[in-house]
Formats: C-alpha cells, structure tokens, sequence
C-alpha cells in the first residue's frame, strides 16, 4: 500500500513540474524594446519569468538589434518574432533550450554508400 501511494505521488509531481515546464512557453509576457540587442531581449524575458535560456554560443547573434513592442502574447510567440522561425524550444526544468530546427539532423553521424547516376563520357 505504501509502495503505491509513494509510486502515485511521484507520479503526480512529475506530471505537475512536466505541465509547469511546458506552459514556460505559452506564459504570456511584455515587453517593449526599441533597437536593443538580442542578449537585452532574452534577459529581460528570463527576469518575468524566472528561467534561463540555453543554447549555442554560435547559433543566435545576441549583439543584433531588434525592436519588439509586445504585450500578453505568448513566449513562442515572442521568441519567433525576436528570432525568426528557424528555432524551436525545449524545456527542461527552469531551462529553455534554444536549437536550429537543423541541428539534430547535423549532429547525427551519416553513413551509406554515395553512388554517381551521371555517366561519364
């Protein structure tokens, strides 16, 4: 009996922190930002909402400037519009994980053989 209350309990919390985590990304956020850098974009985001983003050093140019003037629209949909809808997002506790919708393709390691269907001549 002890075993299944404990086993229903965990259960129960893992499914509460799962639903908390992905909502991070339909939360509604503010923000107004004229002409700022992308880093300024993503801190102000991480501070409303107390989570970090994570990702590449060389997959976002946090320098470029943006200008964003968004009120109670949801976080994906903010990140799309900041950073273009090459990305997608996962969460993973109070961590959202920015990656190119490429990557796990470039990362895989490919093998096979390569056949040439153009003759010579």
């Amino acid at each position: 009996m002890k075993i299944k209350l404990l086993s229903f309990l965990i259960l129960m919390l893992y499914l509460s922190l799962s639903t908390k985590a992905q909502n991070y990304l339909e939360m509604p956020v503010s923000i107004e930002v004229r002409n700022g850098s992308i880093a300024s974009v993503l801190s102000n985001l991480e501070k409303q909402l107390y989570f970090n983003f994570s990702f590449e050093a060389q997959l976002i140019n946090e320098e470029k400037k943006v200008s964003i003037n968004e009120h109670d629209l949801p976080l994906k949909k903010v990140l799309k519009k900041v950073l273009g809808s090459d990305y997608e997002y996962k969460v993973v506790g109070t961590h959202v994980i920015i990656q190119n919708k490429l990557t796990p393709i470039l990362r895989g390691r490919l093998s096979g053989l390569t056949m040439n269907h153009w003759k010579m001549q």
